[in-house]
């Protein structure tokens, strides 16, 4: 949880390395594989998921705001171009470092993120557009965001 206090986690969920979410996705492998008429029916998203979704969204330097949780009850009062049209209610939720204190930041006012297969999707709540960084997110800690499969 962000700060290491769960009242965030019941609002904004755990945060994850790149490592743990491949782990999660193993298991989930594992489990369909054993479950064959009865699959879990979630999974990671791939970069192809976020792909599709940004054009969808009317493309990268938009789609931000159309995932973002609207007001400033869970971003920081710059979040007013957020519309959520997507349906998505993505919530400020932080990250955690990948450095050696494993510091805490942008909690609710800033940030929010998810790891897709190593990258690290970014929101801001001062912009209506999202981005990805390579690499960034298989260290640090950041929300993970499962796909109906």
């Amino acid at each position: 949880y962000h700060s290491n206090d769960p009242a965030t986690g019941a609002v904004s969920g755990k945060l994850y390395n790149w490592y743990a979410v491949k782990l999660l996705q193993m298991d989930i492998d594992y489990y369909n594989a054993a479950n064959l008429t009865s699959p879990w029916g979630w999974r990671v998203s791939t970069n192809e998921d976020f792909n599709i979704l940004v054009a969808h969204l009317g493309g990268a330097s938009i789609a931000g705001s159309k995932m973002k949780k609207e007001g400033i009850v869970y971003w920081s009062s710059s979040n007013v171009d957020s519309d959520n049209s997507s349906g998505l209610s993505l919530l400020g939720s932080g990250y955690r470092s990948f450095g050696s204190n494993g510091a805490f930041g942008g909690y609710t006012a800033e940030y929010s993120g998810w790891v897709v297969n190593g990258e690290l999707v970014k929101l801001f709540s001062n912009s209506s557009a999202c981005s990805t960084t390579l690499g960034e997110g298989k260290r640090a800690g950041h929300p993970l965001r499962l796909i109906k499969a």
